[in-house]
């Protein structure tokens, strides 16, 4: 294998972090390649995450072992907020056994974007290989300046076959630590508006962003922007076939449904994005800032509520 550039070196990061993700647990055994070359791309990997994230926590080994406490499985940083345990999906796997022949067991693989949890994937794997190049190219597009400053690409996730599927405007401060939408304070309310509201599993619906890059100070994405994101967000839409769509906020409302920035009056009524009937729900952020206190509950809590209700009853009830 000839030495690889900085950018053939961050492409390779990116398709190894697809596949780790669209594999059941086999780690760089799925790229099918010779030893040599397994060892070869490892190092890659390792010489490249070393310079991007010298300051980030050391590598999961495996798919096997069962994190002591959550942040074994999603590392975060000292300021972050603890997460609840229905963010992440938890290891099915039981432990390894300590007897196990240490030849057998696969190599740790952390990439510069994100540490990788080895989970149990979906079962809709045609859908999963459908968007994994789109996946790969995300990771390192540079169609738009969010690219400069980000630190990881939040590209999706949940079930590729949910029958809701939640849009947000753009990854905060958490999401581009970590790489995953809705993971900070508001990710936690709309875990909870999804589990407790809906009765379905986090896991159980498919959460995104009409953009991947987190926006400078958390400003609302720009024209440009949304454009240079819009062939993820509307693949991802065709290959997982939702029932619903929910708009968390009326920044995602307004780029769905391509209206002018700040038009009011989007939630509480249906509309329709590409044939799937759409609905705009407040934002969590917005919901928390209405509050005096964390358990208050309010009008615009009672109006998610609602929305939340007649978004199960199109979907069946029961959010499949």
């Amino acid at each position: 294998m000839p030495d690889l550039t900085r950018d053939d070196r961050l492409a390779l990061l990116a398709r190894l972090k697809t596949r780790l993700e669209l594999d059941t647990g086999s780690g760089v055994e799925f790229l099918a390649l010779t030893r040599e070359e397994k060892d070869r791309l490892v190092r890659e990997v390792a010489a490249v995450s070393a310079n991007r994230s010298e300051s980030r926590p050391g590598p999961v080994h495996g798919k096997l072992a069962r994190p002591a406490s959550p942040t074994a499985l999603e590392p975060r940083a000292a300021h972050a907020r603890p997460q609840t345990a229905a963010i992440a999906p938890t290891p099915s796997a039981k432990p390894a056994s300590p007897t196990v022949d240490k030849r057998s067991v696969r190599p740790p693989v952390w990439t510069g974007f994100s540490l990788v949890p080895f989970v149990e994937p979906f079962d809709r794997p045609e859908r999963r290989l459908a968007l994994a190049d789109l996946a790969a190219s995300a990771q390192i597009c540079d169609k738009c300046r969010l690219c400069e400053k980000r630190r990881t690409v939040a590209w999706g996730e949940g079930d590729l076959a949910a029958a809701v599927m939640f849009v947000g405007e753009g990854p905060g401060r958490d999401e581009d630590e970590q790489g995953r939408p809705f993971v900070g304070r508001s990710g936690r309310l709309l875990t909870d508006i999804i589990e407790k509201g809906m009765r379905v599993e986090r896991r159980g619906v498919y959460i995104t962003n009409v953009v991947k890059c987190r926006p400078p100070g958390n400003r609302d994405p720009r024209e440009d922007e949304l454009a240079a994101c819009r062939p993820y967000l509307d693949r991802q839409i065709e290959v997982i076939k939702p029932k619903a769509l929910v708009a968390v906020g009326g920044v995602a409302g307004c780029a769905l449904l391509g209206l002018q920035p700040k038009t009011g009056g989007l939630r509480g009524r249906w509309h329709e994005y590409a044939g799937i009937p759409l609905r705009v729900i407040y934002h969590p952020s917005y919901l928390l800032r209405q509050r005096a206190h964390d358990d208050d509950r309010t009008d615009a809590d009672r109006a998610t509520w609602h929305d939340i209700q007649d978004v199960m009853r199109l979907v069946g009830g029961d959010g499949k």
